[in-house]
């Protein structure tokens, strides 16, 4: 999700670096290549919880109450994750898997 600024306002984005308490995904990194073959770890950082992870856009852990979670692995290529926190702030990574 990307929030617009009204019309002559700088959007939040343009306005300078996020907040240090900002919702972003820690692991995988984006543009990872990972050799897994059971779950998928994820960990975000920041935002509020409860937090919800998504793999390819749907819901594979839901509410969970730290920002960690072990997601089901969705086969090999490319995937990608998302983190989602009680205030509906978001961070993605796309990742290829072996």
């Amino acid at each position: 999700m990307r929030r617009f600024a009204p019309p002559g306002r700088a959007s939040a984005l343009a306005a300078g670096p996020a907040a240090p308490d900002a919702l972003r995904l820690t692991y995988p990194p984006d543009g990872a290549e990972i050799d897994a073959r059971g779950p998928l770890t994820a960990k975000a950082r920041g935002g509020r919880g409860p937090w919800t992870f998504l793999v390819n856009g749907a819901p594979a852990a839901v509410a969970q109450p730290q920002p960690v979670a072990s997601l089901p692995h969705p086969g090999p290529g490319f995937a990608e994750l998302t983190v989602l926190d009680a205030d509906g702030a978001s961070a993605s990574a796309a990742i290829r898997l072996h």
